[in-house]
């Protein structure tokens, strides 16, 4: 949309499509830090709106963050009242008087130019990169959380429950796993290797509440049900696993490629250029579909919720470009790990990991200040009507 259209020519405009229009003609920066490495919140909210399973849930979760008070509603709606006949109809409702008809650049001016939407906007898209976008894209190579999950990992029922629905092959590259060929067989067309046992949505997720809410709003999906299929040993049910080899494996972890599921068929997705997959990959098409559950026993298909969830935090990773801070905050925490690595957990060491930690307290003491400010909330209800926008998660 050009900066000089006037935002009265749409009376229509939806929640979703003001705050994306907002974000892409945003001339600022909104800053945060996380373990002395600081990103720029547009571009992750941006891609976020765009790419998410769900921009209706996305959008509404971040509405209510930034209305949660008086004063960062009024702030919003005194913007937004140019907009359109939503926004004007609850701007009247409490009292704000509309500035007139503004281009969308300036209505994007005075977004940033608000100190109460700056900082809203910052603490709501840190707290997605840190509780969302990290543990999804590092899994397991984080620090856990306190509390303890009810699950094991039973990595060898796992894999064997995988290895009976796919026919000891990965489906994905088609490599047959090298302890179900027997000398009558003919040798697999792309190879044997020990093959992988991998989750679509890591196995931390189910010790990690924070995490498993955030995937609800991602997806738009019921909280209730994001618990049910993540804790305890659902999170080990054959619906959240996929038979990879080494390779392949790596690439889906660091979201080279994923799966998209629609209409009950799957397809391989390619994330980054065809250079950068793994020569296994490289033999699907863009778009192929593959065929799970040809081996003898009926085991559950990958989830296609859980499939498409994976591939479009692949898709906002990428469009915002955190994909490369998040591999160098990881460098960086490998370098004081010296070495010792079991399971989930790490051995933090050095000064300058503790010293991090301590900054990172301290941003947190600061957010915390500004949620007391939102203890204030008049409601957090729905206010306006959204776009219906087709979800792939289903």
């Amino acid at each position: 949309m050009s900066s000089s259209a006037r935002p009265r020519d749409s009376n229509q405009k939806t929640l979703i499509e003001a705050l994306i229009a907002i974000f892409r003609l945003s001339r600022y920066e909104i800053n945060f830090e996380y373990w002395g490495h600081t990103d720029n919140a547009v571009p992750i909210a941006l891609a976020l709106l765009l790419r998410g399973c769900s921009p209706q849930s996305i959008s509404d979760d971040l509405w209510k963050y930034l209305t949660r008070t008086l004063a960062k509603r009024a702030a919003l709606l005194e913007i937004l009242s140019s907009v359109g006949a939503p926004f004007e109809r609850f701007s009247a409702v409490i009292g704000v008087t509309p500035q007139g008809s503004l281009t969308w650049q300036e209505v994007s001016d005075g977004f940033h130019q608000s100190v109460h939407l700056n900082r809203g906007i910052a603490t709501w898209t840190r707290g997605m990169y840190v509780d969302l976008l990290i543990p999804m894209k590092v899994k397991g190579k984080t620090p856990t959380p306190s509390s303890t999950s009810t699950a094991s990992r039973n990595q060898a029922g796992f894999k064997r429950k995988l290895l009976e629905r796919d026919g000891s092959f990965s489906v994905v590259g088609g490599v047959m796993e090298e302890s179900e060929l027997m000398d009558y067989m003919p040798d697999p067309l792309h190879g044997t290797s020990t093959l992988i046992a991998a989750h679509i949505i890591p196995f931390s997720a189910s010790s990690r509440p924070r995490l498993r809410h955030l995937l609800s709003v991602f997806a738009g999906q019921n909280p209730r049900d994001m618990e049910r299929l993540l804790t305890g040993e659902n999170i080990n049910d054959p619906s959240n696993g996929l038979l990879l080899d080494p390779s392949s494996h790596q690439a889906f972890d660091k979201y080279q490629f994923g799966l998209e599921c629609q209409d009950k068929h799957y397809r391989v997705r390619r994330l980054v250029a065809h250079r950068f997959l793994p020569l296994i990959i490289r033999h699907h098409d863009d778009g192929e579909v593959v065929l799970f559950g040809q081996g003898p026993q009926g085991h559950a298909l990958p989830y296609p919720m859980f499939c498409n969830i994976h591939l479009a935090i692949g898709r906002v990773l990428h469009e915002s470009g955190v994909a490369r801070l998040m591999d160098k905050v990881q460098q960086d925490e490998d370098d004081l790990k010296d070495g010792h690595v079991e399971g989930d957990r790490w051995l933090p060491v050095s000064a300058s990991y503790l010293e991090r930690e301590l900054r990172g307290l301290q941003t947190d003491d600061e957010s915390g200040i500004d949620l007391q400010d939102d203890e204030t909330d008049i409601g957090s209800q729905e206010l306006f009507p959204t776009a219906s926008f087709r979800t792939i998660c289903t």
